[in-house]
């Protein structure tokens, strides 16, 4: 570490204190994380879509029988 402080300092890529292929493995399983998180993502956003239309499509049918009830 003595060696390492007397270079001042600087900004090192954590990558470069592993090996390449321990670097290739961090970074394939960083990507699966990305994907599954994007994916993850994607799919709430879909359920919060499909529950407001659901929402909506009963609102508008709770208000209509409603309507005709009353005329």
């Amino acid at each position: 570490m003595a060696v390492e402080f007397e270079k001042g300092q600087r900004v090192v890529e954590m990558r470069e204190f592993f090996s390449p292929e321990t670097a290739a493995a961090g970074d394939a399983a960083y990507q699966r994380f990305s994907f599954r998180f994007k994916d993850a993502v994607v799919s709430v956003i879909t359920v919060a879509v499909i529950l407001v239309f659901v929402t909506v499509y009963f609102l508008v049918k709770k208000i209509r029988n409603s309507r005709d009830a009353s005329q």
